[in-house]
This record gives structure tokens, C-alpha cells and sequence, in this order.
């Protein structure tokens, strides 16, 4: 049995003898550069389920300032909307806080050195904010007893200033009344909710929680990243070396890894390409730093243009 590169096509015969351990290399930073990708899958399902839940408040405000004739009917379906959209970012995101551990567990089951301690990283998270703390035991709420959003506010105000302007916003609210019932939801939690009234904004929450997966990923890909350009550059130099020692073939389709038994047979392939690197780097720079989510908001407001 020798090992080496190939193409898994047809009109080709070419084949650039490797070694075992080249061959064991590729095929751990292939499926490495896999684990890798599927925690920046996880992590975007992540971020655009809170997308759509900010970009929800935004259309039914707008909508609210704009028409007319909204009745009990309307406020219903907005607040079921509402309650659709964070019930999607919290069943995400307990997937990816799930999902993450085994990923990182794969990576490292052949790789040298420590894994992230994702436990603590979570833990870090968990018991610096509230927002954090609120999102997880509501999120078990929602999976056992009720609606995470109880009730929902429209309101308008001028604004002060030498321009003043009408400003509309909603605000959904959650009740710590309605989630005391609750035996399972934790006791000191639900006081740190409590002290902020009958009503918490769950805006401010949600955006904290966010903020918080963010920071772990943050140190996740801080982890991988100097890992990752090694493993990239161990498919990247399989391609230079078969093209290097068979110039004329027309394209690199097919490139695999293989076992070749005495009679020429091929087996254990591992396909070699780049598209699910790129993809993966993609989702890297779509999806990139949420620090100061608390802080930040979105607003039509006419902004003057300095001359």
C-alpha cells in the first residue's frame, strides 16, 4: 500500500507519491477546516435569527407610524411575530452553545495542545451578565411553559432640541409576574428581573445575550485562527506540489488523497478542494465583532450632512 495525489477522473492518470503521515495530515486538517466551518455555520444561524428579531421590531414601528387602523386583532399578531423570532434565536442559540463542545472536541481529538475550556468561557459570560443569565433560564421557559414575550408597547415622543422630530419605537416587554409561577426558573434571577419593575424591556436583554455569544466566539476563533492557517496551507501545498509534477493537467478537479493497493487500486479517498474555505472565511467577515451590542441602535432619523 503507497499513498499519493490524484485526480478521481476519468481521463487522468497522474499520481504524486506522499507519505503516510502526509496523507494522515491532509485528511486531519480537512476534516478540521470542516469542524471549523461548521461552528461559523452555527454561530451565523445565530446571528441572522437576531437579525431577523431586531429587523421585526423595526417593520411593525414603521408600520404602526405609517397606517392606521390597527385594532386588538394586529397587536396579537405582531407580539406572536415577536415571540416566533426570539423562541428561533434561543432554540439557536442553544444549539450552537451545545454544538460548539463537540466541534472543539473533534478538532482537538487530533491536534496538539489544549482545547478553548468552553465551559468557563460560557461560565465567564453567564455571570457577568444579566442579559445572559435572563435569555438562558428563559429560554428553558419557553421550552416547558410559555411565551418569552408577554406584552408589547408602541409609543411616541417629540424630541428635544432645536429640531424637534415625532420618534415611534416599540418595546416588548417580559413580565417577571407572569414568570414566577415557574418553580424551575432560577430564584435570584428572577429578582435581578424584578428590580427593574413589573416590565423589562427584553431589547436590552436580548442584545446583552448576544453580545455574550459573540464574546465567546470571539475567543474561539482567537483559538483556531493561527491553527487554522496551518492546516489551510497543508491543502493549499497539495495542490502546488501535483500541479508542480504534472504542469500539463488542464485542471486540479478531483484532486484527492488516496490509498493505492499493489494492484493500482484506489481507496480512502479524501477529496481536496477550496470552495469550503472560502465560504468559511466568508461567514468570518459577514458575521464579525458585536462588542457594544448593548449600546447600539437603529434610526431613520435624518441626519444633517456636514458641508
Amino acid at each position: 500500500m503507497d499513498y499519493g495525489l490524484t485526480r478521481m477522473v476519468l481521463d487522468s492518470t497522474a499520481f504524486v507519491h506522499i507519505s503516510v503521515d502526509e496523507y494522515q495530515k491532509m485528511k486531519n486538517a480537512k476534516d478540521a477546516l470542516f469542524e471549523s466551518l461548521f461552528i461559523e455555520e452555527k454561530y451565523d444561524l445565530v446571528v441572522e435569527n437576531y437579525l431577523e428579531f431586531e429587523g421585526s421590531l423595526l417593520e411593525s414601528v414603521a408600520r404602526h407610524m405609517i397606517l392606521s387602523g390597527q385594532d386588538y386583532r394586529w397587536f396579537q399578531m405582531e407580539r406572536s411575530l415577536f415571540n416566533r423570532r426570539l423562541a428561533n434565536l434561543l432554540s439557536t442559540a442553544r444549539m450552537y452553545t451545545d454544538h460548539v463542545k463537540r466541534h472543539l472536541t473533534n478538532i482537538f481529538a487530533t491536534e496538539e495542545g489544549e482545547a478553548p475550556d468552553i465551559g468557563t468561557l460560557f461560565s465567564d459570560q453567564h455571570d457577568t451578565r444579566l442579559g445572559y443569565r435572563a435569555m438562558e433560564q428563559l429560554r428553558n421557559f419557553v421550552q416547558h411553559r410559555g411565551f418569552p414575550v408577554h406584552a408589547v408597547t408602541y409609543n411616541s415622543r417629540w424630541t428635544d432640541g432645536k429640531k424637534s422630530e415625532l420618534q415611534f419605537a416599540v418595546s416588548p416587554y417580559l413580565c417577571p409576574e407572569d414568570i414566577r409561577a415557574d418553580r424551575r426558573f432560577n430564584k435570584s434571577v428572577l429578582e435581578e428581573l424584578e428590580a427593574f419593575g413589573e416590565r423589562v424591556d427584553i431589547k436590552v436583554l436580548v442584545r446583552d445575550y448576544v453580545e455574550g455569544i459573540w464574546a465567546v466566539h470571539d475567543k474561539i476563533r482567537e483559538s483556531l485562527s493561527p491553527r487554522i492557517v496551518l492546516w489551510e496551507a497543508a491543502l493549499d501545498g497539495a495542490f502546488v506540489r501535483f500541479q508542480s509534477q504534472y504542469p500539463d493537467e488542464q485542471s486540479v478537479i478531483g484532486l484527492a488523497a488516496v490509498a493505492r493497493d499493489e494492484r493500482g487500486h484506489y481507496s480512502e479517498p479524501i477529496q481536496i478542494f477550496k470552495e469550503f474555505l472560502d465560504y468559511r472565511r466568508q461567514l468570518e467577515r459577514k458575521n464579525g465583532s458585536l462588542k457594544n451590542l448593548v449600546r447600539r441602535y437603529v434610526t431613520s432619523e435624518i441626519v444633517e450632512q456636514k458641508t
